[in-house]
């Protein structure tokens, strides 16, 4: 079990790795990547492969919603390319519904007091709660 000091300072050390893309966000917006740190690998990863593209893409927004990852950016670059980028996003985006946003563990959607979040099995004696999967059309 991961403790309330462990996660502060895994906090503090994805803070230091993923600051340069905060650097990119543009005055105005949050410039923060607001999610745990055991999204930080994806969220490197991600932006790594839209720099590849376009490496003048603006991050605007990055963060935990409803457990899993939002990577929202802007682009010059058009057809093909553009597809590519939204593909890559699609990709990691979906990827964050299985790994635990705190402990970087294998994880799946939990939920408490009405917040959601994408936890490993260790958060359980934490008083969260596993969501069921009701699948897609439901």
């Amino acid at each position: 079990m991961l403790d309330e000091n462990k996660e502060l300072e895994l906090r503090r050390i994805k803070v230091q790795v993923v600051s340069h893309i905060i650097d990119r966000i543009p005055a105005g917006w949050f410039r923060a990547v607001e999610c745990g740190p055991g999204w930080t690998d994806i969220v490197l990863n991600c932006h790594n492969e839209l720099n590849a593209i376009d490496p003048e893409y603006t991050p605007y927004q990055i963060k935990q919603k409803y457990g899993w990852l939002r990577y929202y950016y802007g682009t010059i670059v058009a057809g093909d390319e553009a597809k590519k980028m939204l593909d890559i996003v699609n990709k990691y985006e979906r990827m964050s519904s299985t790994i635990c946003e705190i402990t970087g563990d294998p994880g799946s959607l939990m939920k408490k007091d009405g917040y959601f979040r994408t936890l490993s099995d260790a958060f359980l004696e934490r008083g969260w709660e596993r969501v069921e999967s009701k699948g897609a059309n439901s």
